[in-house]
């Protein structure tokens, strides 16, 4: 068994701001793994709630505790107190399979020309039941396949330290879409690989049921902008047309997302965040929400009838 001060294969970074009771669970998902050449840090990113049980956990995993400055920040700093050759991303709600990272290694290993090995997922509830496949698993050819839709499951990544640091890492200075920022920075680098086995849980619950669709819709719109600045200077009109589309592609993708958190609210009886929810994906996605709304009404089957069909 690893300890810190020794070498290892892997580093596993997970940020923990205020993270209740789903980090044992993510942290027992680490323990468990069949791969066990890893060193683990989590980054307590100015919690309120006393964390300190983490370095009991297991020898290779360590708490680093700081003044809170969001996920990015706390990804470099656990990159940065760290020394395998790969690093894993693990958030604190969510759940790695046992044979993830043995999987992801035995990739990267084999295809030493890639960057980033990235697997399928599973959605799951506050409860760890499965409701869904993720909807974002796919292969990605190329950087301009990868801008069609710039959405890879964080927990699901396990990187190349050298080429993380080539990339220059997470941007501190993005608040949404910091992720897609990274990996369109990452294939520009070289490929990366897809196991398409769901070796990994993300769960929903209210906290992350109840983050700003605006927000991440103008993050990824930000993030886009950039890209498409740099297709325009090249003279790319194939790549500036496909990023364009993309722009719009996301802004009804992210209001269909607030309309699913809206339904989420309604069904809780939550009816201010319901009202806040619904406003957003109206903003975003007006026909798709107004459709969906209208449909719903029609069935007066109660608000678990609200859905995407």
């Amino acid at each position: 068994m690893t300890v810190f001060g020794a070498k290892s294969a892997l580093s596993i970074v997970i940020p923990a701001h205020d993270p209740g009771p789903f980090l044992a669970e993510a942290l027992r998902s680490v323990v468990s793994q069949e791969y066990v050449n890893w060193e683990c840090v989590v980054v307590d990113d100015g919690s309120s709630e006393d964390l300190s049980w983490v370095d009991e956990v297991d020898p290779r995993i360590r708490r680093i505790r700081r003044a809170n400055r969001g996920p990015s920040a706390a990804r470099n700093a656990g990159v940065a107190a760290t020394n395998g050759d790969f690093v894993a991303f693990l958030d604190a709600d969510d759940i790695w399979r046992p044979d993830k990272l043995s999987r992801q290694i035995t990739s990267l290993k084999a295809h030493p020309d890639s960057v980033l090995c990235h697997t399928g997922a599973e959605l799951i509830d506050t409860f760890g039941k499965v409701l869904a496949s993720w909807p974002d698993g796919r292969e990605i050819r190329d950087y301009a396949h990868l801008l069609k839709r710039p959405v890879l499951g964080v927990s699901g990544v396990v990187v190349r330290r050298v080429s993380l640091l080539e990339a220059g890492g997470w941007n501190v200075f993005l608040q949404a879409a910091e992720d897609s920022d990274l990996w369109l920075r990452l294939i520009l680098l070289g490929t990366f690989i897809y196991d398409d086995e769901p070796l990994w849980q993300y769960r929903i619950h209210s906290r992350n049921a109840s983050f700003n669709a605006v927000a991440m819709a103008e993050g990824i719109d930000q993030v886009l902008r950039q890209h498409e600045a740099l297709a325009r200077q090249r003279g790319d009109r194939v790549l500036l047309k496909s990023i364009r589309s993309t722009r719009q592609a996301s802004r009804r993708g992210w209001g269909a997302t607030a309309y699913d958190q809206a339904r989420t609210h309604l069904a809780e009886r939550r009816l201010r965040l319901f009202g806040w929810r619904w406003l957003d994906a109206l903003r975003l996605n007006p026909r798709y929400t107004l459709v969906a709304t209208g449909r719903y009404l029609l069935r007066l089957n109660g608000p678990q009838a609200m859905d995407r069909n």
